[in-house]
C-alpha cells in the first residue's frame, strides 16, 4: 500500500485528540527505543537519516536489550533449545519479537543468529514451525520481516503458510501483524485483504493495555495492525479508538494496564503508571488516522 506523504501540519493537527502534548515527556527519556520511534513515526524521518541511524545504534547497546542478549545461547536460541515458546514471553520467538518491537538494527548479529537457528532446525517443509501453534507463529514471522527477512524463500514459505492457520479473531490479528512486511507477494496481500474485513466485522476488544504487546485482543494493538494497513480510518473501528482516547489522563499519557516483567528476561514499565511505549503506540495509531483522513 502506498503511503500518502507526510503533511508538516499533522504534528498539530493529531493534538485534537489529546488533552494535553505530551511530547516533551515522551522524549524526556533515557530509552533509545521510544526515541528511535518518535523519530520514525511521529515525526517521519527517513531510516537513514544521520540522527535515526546513531538512535538505532544506541538501541542495541540499552539495558533492556543487552539484557536479552545476555541471556541467549551462543546458538542463537533462548531457554529450551527444543521449545521455542515455552515458557511464554521467555523463550526463542518472544525474545526476538522484542528485539524488533524495541528496534535493534535490523542486520543484528545476534538477531539474525536467531533467525537462522529457527529457518534451519525447526521450519517444516510445509511452512509449518515445529511445536509453534498459529499465534506464535505469526508473531515469529513478524520478527522475520523486521529483520530484512521478508524476501528469503524460507520466511516467505512460513508466511504463506499462515493464511491456512487462521482460524480465530486472535489468529487473524496476529496474521495480519506478521504480514506486514510480506504483502509484495500477491498470495499474501490478498490474504491480508480478506483477513482484514474478517476481523472488522467481529471487532473484539477484550485485552487490557499492555507491552511488549503479546495479547491480541488488545484494542491497541488490532489499531496498530490498522493503522499499519492504512485501515484505522474504517467507521468500524471507531468505538475502539474512541474508548482508547477516553484512557488517556489530563497529560495525555496512557498507563500501562498490565505487564509482562515476570516472565521476560529483562524489566520493562510497570503496570499502574504513566507508560511512554503505550503513549507512543496511541501515538502511532493517532498519526496514522490523521494522515488518512
Amino acid at each position: 500500500m502506498v503511503q500518502k506523504p507526510y503533511n508538516p501540519s499533522a504534528l498539530e493537527t493529531w493534538k485534537k485528540y489529546l488533552r494535553y502534548d505530551p511530547t516533551r515527556w515522551l522524549l524526556e527519556t533515557n530509552d533509545p527505543s521510544i526515541l528511535l520511534w518518535y523519530q520514525l513515526d511521529i515525526a517521519h524521518r527517513p531510516e537513514d537519516a544521520p540522527g535515526v541511524i546513531e538512535t538505532r545504534a544506541q538501541v542495541l547497546y540499552s539495558d533492556p536489550v543487552q539484557a536479552i542478549f545476555a541471556a541467549q545461547n551462543g546458538v542463537g536460541f533462548w531457554g529450551d533449545v527444543e521449545n521455542l515458546a515455552q515458557p511464554y514471553y521467555n523463550a526463542t520467538v518472544w525474545n526476538l519479537a522484542l528485539l524488533a518491537e524495541l528496534g535493534i538494527p535490523r542486520t543484528s548479529r545476534r538477531a539474525r543468529n536467531a533467525c537462522e537457528f529457527i529457518l534451519q532446525n525447526f521450519l517444516n517443509d510445509d511452512g509449518t514451525f515445529a511445536g509453534l501453534n498459529a499465534l506464535e507463529s505469526g508473531y515469529l514471522v513478524r520478527a522475520f520481516g523486521y529483520f530484512n527477512y521478508a524476501n528469503d524463500p524460507r520466511a516467505l514459505r512460513a508466511a504463506r503458510r499462515l493464511r491456512q492457520e487462521v482460524a480465530s479473531y486472535e489468529t487473524s490479528v496476529v496474521a495480519l501483524w506478521g504480514w506486514r512486511a510480506f504483502t509484495h507477494d500477491e498470495k499474501i496481500a490478498d490474504a491480508a485483504k480478506e483477513n482484514l474485513e474478517r476481523v472488522l466485522r467481529n471487532l473484539q476488544g477484550l485485552g487490557a493495555n499492555i507491552f511488549p504487546q503479546f495479547e491480541p485482543r488488545d484494542e491497541l494493538f488490532f489499531l496498530r495492525v490498522l493503522a499499519e494497513y492504512d485501515r484505522v480510518h474504517d467507521a468500524r473501528a471507531a468505538p475502539l479508538l474512541d474508548a482508547l482516547v477516553a484512557k488517556q489522563n489530563e497529560r495525555a499519557q496512557w498507563t500501562l494496564e498490565r505487564d509482562l516483567n515476570a516472565q521476560l528476561v529483562t524489566s520493562l514499565e510497570r503496570a499502574g503508571e504513566p507508560s511512554r511505549w503505550i503513549t507512543l503506540n496511541v501515538l502511532r495509531v493517532i498519526v496514522k488516522l490523521v494522515a488518512q483522513k
